[in-house]
């Protein structure tokens, strides 16, 4: 399985976990920071940065989850 139908719900439950991680912090991450956070932590695939194959990559839970 590959592509956007398996992508989407992974994507949607890594977001939903870094929400609810802020909210547990007691911060507010808006959607353009979560999308941000999601992006910059994501695996890299393909051509170096984002590319019209792979888009930003793969997401990244463990990265996305931890403070830096």
């Amino acid at each position: 399985m590959a592509g956007t139908s398996t992508a989407t719900p992974k994507v949607a439950a890594v977001a939903a976990l870094v929400i609810d991680q802020a909210k547990a912090n007691g911060k507010h991450l808006n959607p353009s920071r979560v999308t941000a956070r999601l992006q910059q932590r994501a695996i890299d695939l393909g051509k170096r940065g984002y590319d019209m194959c792979y888009g930003h990559g793969t997401v990244n839970a463990m990265s996305a989850l931890t403070e830096k």
